[in-house]
């Protein structure tokens, strides 16, 4: 993922601007380019840290849903997953349709329990993560809006209100 975030701040530098940690790291391997085993064994440990790790998913996250949402045939939310039995059940009828048997039932988001500062502190990360694709990186996102607007509606609500900032 960091490797992925590295080639995404090439073509959008702002896109990572608000994780100070993330920027410092990529400003010092820009100046001495590594192999990248050695990135990723050495370098990636002192610079990030578990919740940069966190601010750059969900940059990533939030980009490749809003264009994913707009052309999928097949609509899964991980939340929902993790919560909704009923929405659980119509997903995996649904892969069965097409011949392929799916388990859902170990699914688990970090968000789903009742952690309401847990979820207060992902929705934060989000925010910012949001505000950095809207305000520097907003190429980043090509989607069709209209299309990913008619289907917020069936994405958990934290889900919904992380995506809906940057739209």
């Amino acid at each position: 993922m960091i490797f992925i975030a590295l080639r995404l701040r090439d073509l959008y530098p702002q896109a990572f601007v608000h994780i100070r940690p993330f920027e410092d790291f990529a400003l010092q391997l820009s100046k001495r380019p590594l192999p990248a085993k050695l990135v990723a064994e050495y370098f990636i440990p002192q610079f990030v840290n578990q919740r940069d790790c966190l601010d750059i998913f969900l940059v990533i996250w939030i980009a490749s849903a809003l264009q994913t949402i707009a052309y999928c045939d097949f609509l899964l939310d991980i939340d929902r997953l993790s919560t909704d039995f009923e929405y659980r059940s119509t997903a995996s009828r649904w892969f069965d349709s097409i011949g392929c048997s799916v388990d859902f039932s170990d699914c688990s988001s970090p968000t789903s329990g009742d952690n309401e500062s847990a979820i207060s502190a992902f929705e934060r990360s989000a925010a910012d993560a949001a505000s950095a694709i809207r305000n520097g990186a907003s190429s980043l996102v090509v989607t069709r809006t209209e299309i990913v607007e008619n289907r917020l509606p069936s994405l958990s609500p934290l889900s919904r209100r992380v995506l809906s900032l940057v739209l």
